[in-house]
């Protein structure tokens, strides 16, 4: 018997995958958002998670939070050190307040109109922020059992259209946007004579967004395909090998899914088959063993190149072969077969 070469055609497939005292807010973006240094308080909500401290403040047996003075504008203008500039729905709608140490009782407020839709306090922190209006206070009033500093420490509460933001930073460079809000929030205490009075506190909100996108821009898939037989008394063995070059820009590596299919080479009359093993050997690929001896061995076909972060250009091969195939079992002719792999950047 002589079989014939065996011809594999590798198709690929790739999809593209293409993130006065101040205070900042940092954001990590490639296809997602990550919070760096951010509380998150709601779908698009963000606080940062570095307190602003704040003394010499009137000491007062009760005070009542408040939010912001006046709207910020709707967009943010944020560029990057290379002159990008991209204009993103980033609005200041509230804050926070840590009472530090000091004994709080909550009661009604009744001074103070209108109120935050969202007016809380949990612990010895407070919570407020409204979306539709500024200028708004808790719906409590906090009282201390004796003349403390109201609070100790602040820092504001921003909403962020994530979906904008991502749409504004698509097809723009990586690197680090930074934008400036700047405004004020006031809060109301009784002086030392029980009146009503309050203290404007200015603030500047330093955005950061620092942009890495992940993006798949081309694969080269290097090898002919082509499986020579070689004989060794009465089985037959073969091996064949190509080469991944994937370039673009991957913050984590490479992610591969490979199709649901018998792997076999089939003959050209369809009467015989040879299973297949497929490999990779690099130690960055998380699974070694792809198929073996025709059965996909991946959960859902799904597989990973792990790269350094940042990494250009991801190289490495995948290994086809069979081995000790009985000469009995094939027939005399020319086999062939095709499989697909998707690739993506890893999110």
């Amino acid at each position: 018997m002589n079989l014939k070469s065996i011809f594999i055609g590798c198709f690929i497939l790739f999809m593209s995958c293409y993130a006065n005292s101040s205070t900042s807010l940092v954001l990590n973006v490639n296809k997602e958002i990550e919070v760096d240094n951010a509380v998150v308080l709601g779908n698009g909500i963000y606080s940062p998670n570095q307190w602003t401290p704040i003394s010499n403040l009137t000491p007062t047996k009760k005070f009542i939070p408040s939010s912001l003075l006046s709207n910020s504008p709707d967009k943010l203008s944020l560029t990057n050190e290379k002159g990008d500039t991209i204009s993103v729905s980033i609005k200041a709608i509230g804050m926070s307040y840590n009472l530090s140490g000091n004994k709080a009782t909550k009661e009604a407020n009744t001074y103070i109109s209108p109120t935050c839709s969202t007016s809380e306090m949990t612990s010895n922190m407070v919570h407020l922020f409204d979306e539709q209006q500024t200028n708004c206070s808790s719906d409590f009033a906090i009282s201390f059992d004796k003349e403390v500093s109201p609070f100790y420490f602040y820092r504001p509460i921003l909403s962020i259209d994530n979906n904008n933001l991502l749409s504004a930073l698509d097809g723009k460079s990586s690197g680090r946007y930074v934008g400036v809000l700047s405004g004020g929030f006031k809060y109301y205490y009784l002086s030392f004579g029980g009146a009503l009075t309050y203290r404007i506190v200015p603030e500047s909100i330093v955005v950061t967004i620092n942009y890495e996108p992940n993006y798949l821009t081309n694969v080269d898939v290097i090898g002919d395909g082509v499986m020579q037989p070689v004989y060794s008394g009465t089985s037959v063995s073969s091996h064949t090998q190509y080469s991944i070059n994937a370039s673009g820009n991957f913050k984590h590596g490479l992610a591969m899914v490979l199709s649901e299919q018998d792997y076999s080479l089939f003959s050209e009359s369809g009467e015989s088959k040879i299973p297949f093993s497929i490999t990779c050997n690099n130690a960055n690929c998380i699974n070694n063993e792809w198929v073996k001896n025709g059965e996909l061995k991946l959960e859902n076909g799904y597989t990973e190149y792990l790269s350094p972060s940042n990494a250009n250009n991801i190289n490495f091969n995948i290994d086809l072969n069979y081995d000790d195939i009985k000469s009995s079992q094939v027939e005399s002719a020319n086999y062939s077969t095709s499989f697909t792999v998707m690739f993506e950047a890893i999110l």
